[in-house]
């Protein structure tokens, strides 16, 4: 996988939301960084199940978050990607706002992509 680093490693298993509060930078992230690995795999035609996304960022990176919570701010994930003209993941229509930070996320995550994009691939000059 090349995304997903939030649901792995920057995650407070103490720190739990608490619902209706606002979500935090490390929790809109992660939620963009699954967003963007589901999107890579839906543009490569890969199979995947939302449900089982879903539940990983409820048991890590979003606990506390209810299941439409996160539904809701990943159909915002889609509005800043068609803001971008970019498809979406397909099952989440995009919503008429999203916030500023999910853009600013939106960014580093595919920010982060390129360059590891780049780092992967070699080099046509020395």
């Amino acid at each position: 996988m090349v995304l997903l680093d939030f649901l792995q490693f920057a995650w407070n298993p103490d720190g739990m939301s608490e619902p209706g509060s606002d979500w935090t930078p490390n929790e809109t992230a992660a939620l963009v960084d699954a967003y963007v690995w589901m999107w890579m795999n839906d543009r490569a035609g890969r199979s995947f199940v939302k449900a089982h996304l879903v539940r990983s960022l409820m048991a890590g990176p979003v606990a506390g978050r209810t299941k439409q919570s996160i539904e809701y701010k990943l159909r915002n994930v889609s509005k800043v990607f068609a803001d971008l003209k970019l498809p979406y993941v397909i099952g989440y229509l995009p919503l008429d706002n999203a916030s500023e930070d999910i853009e600013e996320f939106v960014q580093l995550a595919f920010g982060r992509l390129a360059s590891r994009l780049e780092a992967d691939s070699p080099r046509m000059w020395g």
